[in-house]
């Protein structure tokens, strides 16, 4: 018995290590052909990263501002000159979490500058908070300034340290105070990362997105700025100083000051033409100076220096495409497919500027070319389905939000997609069966809950819950102005122009309410005084005649003195003197 037992249990293992070793060829073999998919790079991904233009309310602007080198190639820009509100500035984050850790808070953003007035500050002083905790300061002097990243003045700044417990929480960025060095509220923030502590030593193993730090150790103090006078006498010395001039115009970009910048760089280049870097910081000066044919032709010189340049060639493209110079931009993205033909991005934007430009069909080839190359890429299959959705090419369009869905589960824009279709189609129960798909979908992630599923409404959930908190708030306190005047900013940022619009009436007609309330209240204190006041006028004028007869009595007097003739003191000098005192006591009184 003992024999064939341990015969049973070699034979199982045996088997085991067969289909462990069948099991690790397959995986090799798939790893090796698919290698187009997928990297040699270990995916892990232990960090919580926002994008700086979601937030859930803001009132830094009315809508994200387009940044080729900033993540997700857009940032939420605060640079206003008027008084803030009176809670600031503000851009609130919803963040979920999903094990309690020690976390280290990291911006990508403007360095937050001094909080002293008479230190070097280009951007303003921040506060943050977390859920309803207290403000905590962020300025140049507790900040850690890692590294340069983005053209247009982003680093990536370590703002604090802390533990957060697991669940959702919500982070407030707030402004309430003008940079040291301008006029001006100032703070650009492209991307909010949260990394846990011990994961610094792991970062390599990490696909983090293209522009985060390589490495996120802190040694010394990290990056400085001091006044622009400072790097000036420094070029003034040698002009090929690099590093001075590097920063020198991130500050003048900072200050608004491009015809500086431009003018240093410019020199700068004369004795070190081939430094594309430098180049690219000229294009953009031009650009951002409205100089734009001096951008293009900048663009192309660096494409001499370079011929594979690929990221002149995609700004050369970009700025051909916003100025509706959709020829020009298809020839540059076409240049760029030539040198990289799996250049995913290049086919994107291909198939986007002849969609903008009316070719359905061009669009519709290009974006199936790049489907080809990257078949299990997310933007390129909805990017294709968006299309032939609107070439009227419906079933196709099905198919390929199926596609993405049985890809990633998570891409909730995709079940909504769908049920739209649906819906369009009359075919309401399929819609539904999506949706109900989906709901499932985002009980299982808690990272999803807060989106919304009403394909009839884009906006997610928690943009709605801040709105029904402000409502609720104002059910409260109808009278509060800064109130509503939050409500406004979150429907704008939010683009719900019409609900906007109507709180901004009832905001108005608060304020004229406040108006025309203050006024009464002016006009009754008034009539109380002018009814008090006529009570007196007879005491008044009894008041006013024995001033005016004592004053003549007196002048006459003073004048004969005066024409040295002989005065008697008169005998009512005291008298009159205690009239006066007792009328002066009295309009004290009435005063």
């Amino acid at each position: 018995m003992k024999t064939k037992r341990t015969i049973k249990i070699l034979f199982a293992i045996t088997c085991a290590l067969i289909i462990a070793a069948i099991t690790y060829a397959q995986f090799a073999d798939n790893a090796q052909s698919d290698d187009k998919i997928h990297t040699s790079k270990i995916t892990y991904k232990n960090y919580i990263w926002i994008e700086g233009e979601h937030a859930v309310s803001t009132n830094f602007a009315r809508e994200p501002i387009y940044n080729f080198f900033c993540s997700n190639k857009f940032a939420l820009q605060l640079s206003k000159d008027v008084e803030p509100p009176q809670d600031g500035y503000f851009a609130t984050y919803v963040v979920y979490v999903t094990h309690t850790k020690d976390y280290d808070l990291w911006m990508g953003c403007t360095p937050p500058g001094s909080a002293y007035k008479d230190r070097p500050g280009y951007a303003s002083p921040i506060e943050w908070k977390i859920d309803n905790g207290p403000f905590q300061s962020a300025s140049a002097e507790n900040v850690y300034v890692k590294s340069f990243y983005g053209i247009g003045g982003f680093y990536w700044v370590k703002i604090a340290s802390g533990t957060l417990n697991a669940g959702k929480h919500t982070l407030t960025i707030r402004v309430k105070q003008k940079r040291s060095s301008g006029w001006d509220y100032y703070f650009y923030v492209d991307a909010i990362l949260l990394l846990p502590q011990y994961s610094t030593g792991i970062t390599q193993l990490m696909d983090f997105p293209e522009v985060a730090p390589k490495d996120f150790a802190t040694p010394g103090d990290g990056l400085l700025f001091n006044a622009p006078e400072f790097y000036e006498k420094r070029l003034r010395a040698y002009i090929s100083d690099r590093e001075a001039l590097f920063t020198l115009v991130q500050i003048y970009g900072w200050l608004y000051d491009y015809n500086k910048a431009i003018f240093l760089l410019q020199k700068y280049l004369e004795k070190n033409p081939r430094d594309i870097d430098m180049r690219l910081q000229l294009a953009a000066f031009y650009s951002w100076s409205d100089q734009l044919d001096a951008a293009i032709s900048e663009y192309k010189n660096i494409i001499s220096i370079d011929e594979k340049n690929i990221t002149a060639r995609k700004l050369l493209s970009v700025l051909a495409g916003w100025n509706n110079r959709y020829d020009e931009a298809i020839k540059y993205y076409q240049e760029i497919i030539a040198i990289d033909p799996e250049n995913v991005d290049a086919y994107i934007s291909l198939g986007t500027q002849y969609s903008w430009k009316g070719e359905m069909n061009r669009a519709i080839a290009t974006f199936e070319k790049a489907e080809t190359i990257a078949p299990t890429n997310i933007e390129v299959l909805e990017v294709l389905g968006d299309n032939y959705y609107w070439a009227g090419r419906t079933y196709d369009a099905i198919r390929q939000y199926y596609r993405i869905i049985d890809i990633n589960e998570k891409q909730i824009s995709a079940y909504k997609k769908l049920a739209k279709v649906y819906l369009d189609l009359g075919e309401s129960a399929k819609a539904g069966k999506i949706l109900n798909d989906a709901r499932q979908v985002v009980d299982l992630y808690p990272e999803l809950s807060g989106i919304s599923l009403d394909v009839k409404d884009e906006l997610a959930k928690e943009r709605l819950d801040l709105i029904e908190s402000y409502k609720e708030a104002l059910v409260k306190n109808p009278d509060d102005i800064n109130l509503r005047k939050g409500l406004v900013d979150t429907y704008i940022w939010n683009r719900m122009y019409a609900d906007a619009v109507k709180e901004y009436d009832a905001l108005l007609a608060y304020k004229m309410f406040h108006s025309i309330e203050q006024a009464e209240q002016k006009l009754s204190r008034l009539a109380i005084h002018t009814v008090g006041l006529q009570s007196l006028m007879p005491l008044i004028q009894t008041i006013k005649n024995d001033v005016s007869s004592i004053q003549k009595k007196y002048t006459k007097i003073i004048d004969d003195k005066k024409k040295g003739k002989a005065v008697n003191e008169p005998l009512s000098l005291a008298s009159d003197k205690a009239l006066l005192e007792g009328h002066i006591a009295k309009l004290k009184e009435i005063q």
